[in-house]
Order: structure tokens, then sequence, then C-alpha cells
């Protein structure tokens, strides 16, 4: 019935509770509420019939008439209730500027394609692992018949993490979703810096999952939703580990080691991963006192700051954790070199996927070589011009031809190898 863009009152749009990822905070909405009211709004949002009433209250429809209402009047977008797709920062940046309308444009897809539309808009701007998490569950409550595979063409996602995301969903009670998004401050996009990989090893506190990520077998029916029932005790230990991974922002490696712990009987909040650290990596002694290697974040990155914060739930948060157990060097003892004092910005080089032993250097506290920091630099600079090097590559190809665009490639590798070695 309207058909493009169309301006539609803000006050009948809800917004969409189940719309996945951390929600925008107040300097989010008030920079794009400055910046709309520069420019005006470029992109018009998106939203869909409000599936708990489509109809505004003393609205009703013509009994022999549906193009009609009631009253015999035709219908107008402010007769109807919408719930937004996409554009939820958009609409509370206009709300903010108290405008009465935004433009939009009116969709009406089943409940699958309306996880879809949210999915593909949303990946225009990263919101994290978790959001993945999220919009795998909404897409199978719209259709619990989808296998993993499935699911994952539909989001664009890898199997792996949709079988991940299947697994770890179920054991995560409303305490443990809300911590994981209680610190956006990060570059895990409010993931509490604990990367994907390390959270779903959590899963193996719980009974398993029997669905495989391929496609079901002859006669074989299995839904993925609704999730099989957890006790809420096997749910209050894994948040209960959650937190102790959160606060100490363990890699894949310490949760397992933490999992161990925690299933043979013993209390998550009594493990210590900085002996597991030191047993591991080798603390080293500076006049009797142990040093403990600097912490790192899943991305390889240092925290700006070392302070922490109590959340809501009195446990700390912020990219470093520091537990009270661990012991810290006597002022005496602490003369940085040049290496330790700018290594941060190796680590941060190094949060791209890089060879593993430049890796392994960083997270033990080992200072790279010279040659160490060119090859980080120059491959850190490969993957962020990715897109220019292929359009000089494909420019190259059509200029010299297809003889001497060989030859020249087969001269570059040579002179790269050599002077790697």
């Amino acid at each position: 019935m309207f058909p493009g863009v169309q301006k539609i009152p803000l006050a009948n749009i809800r917004l969409n509770p189940d719309n996945p990822g951390p929600k925008p905070t107040e300097e989010e909405i008030a920079e794009l509420a400055a910046n709309i009211a520069l420019e005006t709004l470029k992109n018009p949002i998106k939203v869909m019939p409000d599936p708990l009433g489509p109809l505004v209250p003393g609205v009703a429809p013509h009994p022999d008439n549906s193009r009609l209402k009631s009253n015999g009047t035709p219908w107008a977008l402010s007769d109807f209730r919408f719930l937004n797709l996409s554009g939820e920062l958009r609409q509370l940046a206009c709300q903010r500027l108290q405008w009465t309308e935004i433009d939009g444009f009116v969709l009406n897809p089943t409940a699958e394609e309306a996880v879809v539309i949210v999915r593909l808009d949303n990946q225009v701007r990263d919101k994290g692992w978790w959001a993945d998490y999220q919009t795998v569950e909404n897409l199978i409550k719209a259709n619990p018949k989808l296998t993993q595979k499935q699911v994952a063409i539909r989001l664009r996602m890898n199997v792996r993490s949709v079988n991940w995301a299947i697994s770890l969903l179920p054991l995560l009670n409303a305490e443990a979703r809300e911590l994981i998004v209680s610190n956006r401050n990060n570059q895990n996009k409010g993931i509490k810096g604990i990367s994907e990989s390390a959270a779903s090893r959590l899963a193996a506190l719980g009974p398993g999952s029997a669905f495989k990520p391929g496609v079901k077998g002859a006669g074989e029916s299995q839904a993925l939703y609704p999730f099989p029932p957890i006790p809420p005790e096997t749910q209050n230990l894994v948040y209960q580990t959650l937190v102790v991974a959160c606060d100490h922002q363990m890699t894949g490696p310490q949760i397992d080691d933490l999992v161990t712990h925690t299933l043979a009987g013993n209390d998550p909040a009594q493990f210590e991963p900085a002996a597991k650290v030191q047993k591991a990596r080798g603390a080293k002694k500076v006049s009797g006192t142990i040093h403990h290697p600097t912490h790192l974040s899943q991305t390889g990155g240092l925290s700006p700051s070392g302070d922490t914060a109590p959340h809501a739930n009195g446990h700390h948060q912020g990219l470093l954790a520091q537990p009270n157990h661990v012991p810290r060097l006597e002022a005496s003892a602490q003369v940085p070199s040049t290496d330790e004092t700018n290594n941060w910005f190796w680590k941060w080089m190094a949060g791209i996927k890089f060879i593993s032993e430049v890796r392994r250097k960083l997270k033990q506290g080992e200072p790279l070589t010279r040659w160490e920091k060119v090859f980080a630099l120059f491959y850190g600079i490969h993957e962020k011009t990715k897109p220019v090097l292929k359009a000089l590559n494909h420019w190259l190809k059509n200029t010299l031809g297809k003889k001497h665009y060989n030859f020249l490639r087969t001269v570059f590798w040579v002179i790269l190898i050599w002077a790697l070695f």
C-alpha cells in the first residue's frame, strides 16, 4: 500500500527488542543527531508492520473493503504501528532532534526474512560475535527446521560459528548474557575482552550438542529451537565460570584449564590464572620479586589504561583486570626497555592474522627483533591496503599483458623471499 520512501510518524515506530548487539550509547546518539542536523538524514530506515498489533488504537478495517477504514476513509501511514528493522540509531537520533517523521521503507517480510534483513544491514558496522550469536538465535526461533549449514548460508556466517553459537546459547542465563555486553568500551564490541573462540570453550560445561553442522540425513527430524532444557544450576555454573574468564581476560587455553578445574568440582572463583600463566610462560625473577608479563587482550592489543571499574555484579570490567593475588614488581626493579615501552604498537599490528612465531613472542612478552618488526609493519600495511593492491594488480595485468605480468610477478616473489631470508 505504501511503496517507496515514506514519511513515517516516529511516534508509530517501536524499537526492535531483538536487535542484536549492544544498545547505542548516549554519545553515539548525540553524535549522529548532530550530523543529521547538519546534513539531514541520507539513509532511510526500514520498518515492518508491528507483530504486536499493526493498527493504532481506535482504527479498524471496513467490513466490505479492506482498502478503506471502518469510517469509509482511505488508509494513511498514521493509522499503522511499525517495528524498526534497520535504523535504531537513526530513529533515536531523530527523536532527540524532536522530529515527528522519518524517511523509511515499509516492508512486509516473514519472520525469517526479517531476521536476515536485520543481519545484512547490521553487517555495515561490525557489532561483534555476540551480535552474530543473537542473530542465529533469532533465525532458528523464526524457522526451527533449518540446519546449521542453512543458517550459515542465510546469515553469511561460517558453519563453525553457528555450531559454537548453538552449543553455547542454551547454557547462558539472563545474567550471563548481560555480563557479555556489560562493557562496550573495547575492541570486541561489548564482549568484555573475551574472544569468540575462547567463550566457546565454556560449552564443555554443558551436556553437549547432538546437532551436526551438515544437512539432515534421510528421515531425520531435529529442530534447532527450542533449545534442550538446561538445569538452572548448570547455567549458574556457566555464569560463575564466565565471570572469572571475563575478569581475567582469559584466552582459549586458559579457559580450557578453568573448565577442567570447574568440572573437577572446584569453585571457579578459586581458579588462579596467574599461577597458570607463570607456569606456562616461565615467570622471570627480578630482585627477588616475580615479574609477570603484561596481560594481553584477545586481539593482541594492550588496554590504554590498566584501570578497572566494578560493574553491577561487583566484578571488574575493562580490557585489563588485575587480580589481587598477582605480585607486583618492586619500584626499583621496574626498568622498562625501549622495546617494552614501544611494544604496544607491535602487539596492535599482530592483532591481525599473523605468523605464529611473532604472535607467540608477543604473548610471552619477548621483544621482537628488528626484522620481525619490519615484517610486521609491511604485513600490516599490506593487510590494510588490500583493495588498493588488488586494483593495482588488476591494472598491471591488463596493461602489461599476461606474459609480462607473470614474469614481473615471479621476479617480485623471488626478491621478497630473498629479502625475508
